[in-house]
């Protein structure tokens, strides 16, 4: 079946976050991100994978990690002036 999330805890204002069944590709991390990170306490979400040029993997991501240009980024976080509610 597909993506299962089986163990979520939080702590120290770091949710971690367990992922069983289907792996995460970019996009299915940063919503994970970008969705728990809008709830209250939390600034931080471990979850597994992400990974850099080098190949090396970046388990710890904040709202920080997906802003920029790409068109997954929520407006608010967006680095150019523009957005599709913008349009």
């Amino acid at each position: 079946p597909g993506t299962r999330f089986p163990n979520v805890q939080v702590r120290d204002g770091t949710a971690f976050v367990d992922v069983a069944g289907k792996p995460l590709d970019y996009y299915g991390v940063a919503a994970v991100v970008l969705s728990l990170t809008e709830l209250s306490g939390i600034e931080r979400v471990r979850v597994c994978c992400v990974y850099r040029h080098d190949g090396s993997r970046v388990f710890v991501h904040t709202r920080a990690t997906f802003s920029g240009t790409w068109q997954g980024t929520p407006c608010e976080l967006r680095t150019e002036h523009r957005c599709l509610r913008d349009l």
